[in-house]
């Protein structure tokens, strides 16, 4: 009824703080730690120890029954829960990569992370917190497309759609896993995951029961994971090969770069290593490598309701698969790829060869706005899809050839579709084009005579110094938080937010004094960088994907290699010289 979500998420962030409220108890000895006399035999030293292990190192209360009993990949005992859980992890990323599953998430919830149940029940049916114990359920949250996707197509072969559980007030939805009744558990991948539940049932609970619902993989419908929980299994990164690709293989794409225009849909990729050997010795690359299926003036082109069909990502059946050597395409490296999949995917949504899309960017100037269209790629066929390399590869390769016989400056623009990507590995949009005329000539000479006022020595610059020291400075606070947390999650959030808080207001002093067009770049460059604002870093990204203790170091590191970030003053000061050179 009305007012019931509210009420029952107050109920969740109560049982969170009993949780925290419990477990600073038996911390300080007022309550006696879960699985105290059921599995440590009444040793409290042990139980706290493995309480703490939980709390702090995610090692979950479960794995310390697997403790003396037999590891079947080993055929010896395992030796710690550490050593249990690392074989569980690895049964689970084994079973994605039998079912071709590389988007997986997997997180275990429940008692056995935190000491005591965290479901609070709902306001009609509430439950009772209560400890962990060796008898308690082991559950684990999926959260995967490709998965979803196999189920999805498992139900239109049965004619019906699958089955949902809504376990809280209508949200947290997940999927039936019921197996033989066309649930998740009769998915290649469910029927991987349940293999692995079946094995470690035995190793903890002591059965071959194949009904027996003690560890218990769900498939959840929303496919983003739980802010706080422990980590069994992360998305790996698309292999790029020449094999054939396994029968029913999937391959998530997502929605991925900047604002507007500037998005794009993209498969990254692991590295190609035996491809990367073909590049010249000391070429730099970039962190960051993909296959780009809808490139940003094409998403441009894209119809509203094609635009909110992809807008999640998607599922493209098949898989990348290199059929060729590097091409050197101005500031960009790639390799063709063959995907059939991938292209009629792109033909279910209409869209147009390239050539024919950069024509009709040039006819309609709006959409062209942040897209330099004028940069073809000829070298690479109307429709062939690619992996993209480096654009630092190809800089390098020009400093290594050195100018140009005739003295001219050569083209630095970026190939249309495609984004530059910082030295972080972070997608920047393009470097900004200018819309005055205005004399070339004058307007370069200007440029240099601004850039050598600048210099480029920056870090030996004075103010650079004192900043990095100011920076540098924070080191011994930092080392103190880390120290006198002792590894309590609680401690470790604020002086990380604090640590961030303090470097921030660092840099702002230091922005202000510094010169005003290179002050501008600074915030460009950085308002491109995926997860920034123009100071750089924000809390929601840093919070997202690192560690507190990592946080909390890195806020008392300077950039180490700060000439790199500001290497492209001189190039961006002359792609936009009509807008601050007067």
């Amino acid at each position: 009824g009305p007012g019931e979500s509210e009420k029952a998420l107050e109920m969740w962030k109560h049982r969170q703080q009993e949780i925290r409220a419990n477990y600073e108890k038996v911390m300080s000895g007022e309550l006696d730690p879960p699985g105290l006399h059921e599995l440590f035999g009444g040793d409290r030293q042990k139980a706290v120890a493995a309480l703490r292990l939980a709390w702090e190192k995610g090692i979950p209360l479960t794995y310390h029954v697997a403790v003396g009993k037999l590891n079947p990949a080993t055929g010896k005992p395992f030796a710690s829960a550490e050593e249990a859980f690392a074989a569980l992890q690895a049964d689970v990323q084994a079973a994605f990569a039998k079912a071709g599953i590389t988007d997986g998430t997997v997180q275990q919830i429940g008692s056995g992370t935190t000491g005591w149940r965290g479901n609070p029940g709902t306001p009609k049916k509430p439950k009772e917190i209560a400890p962990w114990n060796p008898e308690k359920d082991t559950d684990f949250a999926v959260f995967s497309k490709q998965a979803q996707y196999q189920l999805l197509e498992q139900s239109k072969q049965r004619g019906q759609a699958p089955a949902v559980n809504v376990p809280r007030d209508g949200k947290f939805t997940i999927f039936k896993s019921a197996a033989g009744e066309g649930g998740f558990y009769d998915t290649p991948v469910g029927r991987a995951l349940h293999e692995v539940a079946t094995k470690w049932n035995e190793i903890i609970y002591d059965t071959t029961d194949p009904k027996f619902e003690g560890f218990d993989f769900k498939l959840n419908v929303p496919t983003t994971p739980f802010g706080k929980a422990v980590k069994v299994a992360t998305p790996e990164l698309t292999s790029l090969g020449t094999q054939p690709i396994a029968h029913g293989a999937t391959t998530s794409a997502e929605i991925v770069g900047g604002k507007g225009t500037n998005k794009f849909l993209s498969v990254p990729v692991e590295p190609p290593k035996e491809l990367l050997k073909q590049l010249p010795p000391g070429a730099k690359g970039r962190v960051e490598y993909h296959v780009t299926l809808i490139s940003p003036p094409e998403m441009a082109l894209l119809s509203d309701a094609a635009k909110a069909s992809i807008a999640n990502g998607v599922i493209v059946g098949g898989a990348p698969r290199l059929k060729g050597d590097i091409e050197q395409v101005r500031f960009a490296s790639r390799a063709p790829i063959d995907w059939p999949e991938a292209n009629a995917f792109r033909q279910s949504l209409e869209l147009q060869p390239k050539a024919e899309v950069e024509a009709a960017l040039r006819e309609k100037p709006s959409l062209a706005k942040s897209v330099d269209v004028s940069a073809a790629v000829p070298s690479l066929k109307d429709g062939d899809l690619h992996v993209t390399l480096t654009g630092g590869v190809n800089e390098a390769i020009e400093q290594q050839r050195g100018p140009r016989a005739d003295g001219q400056e050569k083209d630095r623009r970026t190939p249309a579709g495609e984004q530059r990507v910082d030295d972080g590995g972070n997608a920047a949009a393009k470097e900004p084009r200018s819309d005055h005329s205005g004399d070339a000539a004058g307007t370069r000479a200007r440029v240099e005579k601004i850039a050598s006022e600048v210099g480029d020595n920056f870090k030996s610059h004075p103010l650079r110094q004192k900043y990095e020291a100011e920076v540098a400075a924070l080191g011994t606070e930092a080392n103190k938080l880390i120290s006198e947390a002792q590894g309590d999650r609680g401690k470790l959030r604020k002086g990380a937010r604090d640590m961030w808080q303090k470097r921030r207001e660092i840099s702002t002093r230091y922005k202000e004094v510094t010169p005003e067009l290179l002050r501008e770049y600074i915030y460009w460059k950085n308002e491109h960088r995926t997860g920034h604002d123009k100071l750089g870093p924000t809390w929601e990204y840093l919070e997202k994907k690192k560690g507190y203790a990592e946080i909390i170091r890195s806020s008392a590191t300077p950039n180490p290699d700060i000439a790199a970030f500001l290497g492209g003053f001189r190039e961006w000061l002359l792609a936009d010289g009509g807008r601050f050179i007067k």
